[in-house]
C-alpha cells in the first residue's frame, strides 16, 4: 500500500497548477515533488500496517483531512526518530481514544493531535491569484524568499512574462548581504520590492534574504520563493488554537498517563512564542489604576488562557506552518510544559524539541534541534 499512485506523471504548468495540493503532488512533475513523494512514503512505511488504510484514505483527501492526516503521519515519524515507541489509537477505559499513546523505556503519556488555520494551501483567495502565486513559484532564488501583500481582487488571468518579468529582476539585482544590512538600518518595508498591477488589484512583494549559514547549507535544494504575507490582519490568531486545546481538555477527562496536545496552525499572521504565550496564559491586555490614576499602566493578561482555567493538559506542542512544502525552510515547532503540574513527569527525550519551561512565574525557552533536521529534511 503506498500513499501515492504509481504513475506515469506529466509536466506541471499553469494551467494545471490549480488543483488540489494532494492531486498536484500526486499527478505532475514539479521541483521538489519527487522530494516529498518519496519522504512521505518513507514515513509510511513505518506506520503500524493496521492503520495505513484509514491513514491513506484521510491523506489523499483536501482540506482540514489531508493536514490532519499528514500532521498524524509527520508526529509518528519526529517522536520515532526520537527514539519513542507509538500505539495508534489506543483503547482507553470509559473514553474516546486519543491519537496515540507514546513510550519511552518505563514512562508514557498521550498524545492527541489537530490543525487549525486556514483550509488548504498557502494563498486561496481566488484562481486568477492562485494562479499568479504558482507562477511566482515557478522562480528559485538561492539568496532570497519573497513576502507579499495583496489588495483587491484579480478578475483575470495574467500573463506568465506579466508576472514572471519584474520579480526575476527584482531577485537578480541585489545582493541578500546589503538587503540584510538595509532591513537592519531601516526595518523590514525598507527591502527592494516589486509590484504588480491590474485595474484595482495589486500584489507587492519584498526581498527577504536567506541567512549565509541556510544559503550555504541548502545550496542544492528548491525552496519555495514565496514565505508568506509580510502585513498582518486585524485578526484572532490565539484564538482558534486556545478553542482547540480546550476542546481537547474537556474530550480527555480521566487519563492515567499525562495528556500532550500537538497543534499545528496553518495561520500565517500566528508569530509562534507570543501567540503561544496568549493562547496558554491569555491574552495581553494594559490594566490602569482607578483608585492611582496617575500611575502607568501595567501590562497583565486576561483570565482566558487554556492553563488560567484549565490544567488537565499537561503540556503543549505547538507547531507552525507545517506541511509537504515548507518542512525545509519556515516550519518551527516548541513545547510547553504546564509550570502548574510540577508533579506530572515527561520524558526527558521530549525536550531534544525547542521547549519552554516555567520558573519562579517566568517562563525560560530552550534551544532544540530544529525539526527538518529530526525527520531526516535537507
Amino acid at each position: 500500500m503506498m500513499l501515492f499512485d504509481d504513475i506515469e506523471r506529466s509536466e506541471r504548468n499553469s494551467e494545471t497548477s490549480f488543483e488540489p495540493l494532494f492531486r498536484d503532488i500526486n499527478h505532475y512533475d514539479w521541483p521538489g515533488a519527487t522530494r516529498i513523494r518519496n519522504r512521505c512514503e518513507s514515513w509510511f512505511k513505518k506506520f503500524p500496517p493496521e492503520h495505513r488504510k484509514d491513514l491513506r484514505k484521510r491523506f489523499r483527501s483536501d482540506g482540514q483531512n489531508r493536514q490532519g492526516a499528514f500532521f498524524e503521519l509527520f508526529l509518528h515519524e519526529l517522536l520515532t526518530r526520537l527514539g519513542f515507541s507509538l500505539t495508534v489509537h489506543p483503547e482507553i477505559t470509559g473514553a474516546k481514544r486519543p491519537d496515540f499513546l507514546v513510550c519511552y523505556d518505563n514512562q508514557r503519556f498521550y498524545l492527541e493531535a489537530t490543525v487549525t488555520g486556514q483550509e488548504e494551501g498557502p494563498f486561496t483567495r481566488n484562481r486568477n491569484e492562485q494562479d499568479v502565486i504558482d507562477k511566482l513559484n515557478t522562480l528559485t532564488s538561492p539568496n532570497f524568499h519573497i513576502t507579499i501583500h495583496i489588495e483587491g481582487t484579480l478578475l483575470r488571468t495574467l500573463s506568465q512574462n506579466d508576472v514572471i518579468r519584474p520579480f526575476k529582476e527584482l531577485l537578480d539585482d541585489h545582493d541578500p548581504d546589503e538587503v540584510q544590512r538595509l532591513i537592519d538600518e531601516r526595518g523590514r518595508n525598507s527591502a527592494p520590492s516589486q509590484r504588480i498591477e491590474c485595474e484595482d488589484w495589486y500584489l507587492e512583494g519584498w526581498l527577504r534574504p536567506i541567512s549565509p549559514d541556510e544559503r550555504k547549507r541548502k545550496r542544492n535544494s528548491t525552496q519555495r520563493l514565496i514565505l508568506g504575507y509580510d502585513i498582518g490582519a486585524a485578526t484572532d490568531c490565539a484564538g482558534p488554537v486556545r478553542k482547540a486545546l480546550k476542546k481537547k481538555a474537556q474530550r480527555y477527562r480521566h487519563l492515567d498517563a499525562p495528556l500532550v496536545v500537538a497543534v499545528n496552525t496553518r495561520d500565517l499572521f500566528y508569530n509562534g512564542r507570543d501567540h503561544d504565550m496568549d493562547v496558554l496564559f491569555g491574552d495581553q491586555q494594559l490594566l490602569y489604576s482607578m483608585e492611582r490614576p496617575e500611575l502607568p499602566p501595567q501590562f497583565g493578561r486576561k483570565p482566558n488562557g487554556v492553563w488560567s482555567q484549565d490544567r488537565r493538559i499537561d503540556a503543549f506542542l505547538s507547531f507552525q506552518r507545517v506541511d509537504f512544502w515548507n518542512l525545509w525552510h519556515n516550519a518551527s515547532a516548541c513545547l510547553y510544559i504546564n509550570p502548574h503540574n510540577s508533579n506530572v513527569a515527561l520524558p526527558d527525550a521530549l525536550l531534544q524539541l525547542p521547549h519552554a519551561k516555567g520558573y519562579d512565574g517566568i517562563m525560560k525557552w530552550f534551544e532544540g534541534v530544529d525539526i527538518g533536521q529530526l525527520v531526516g529534511v535537507d
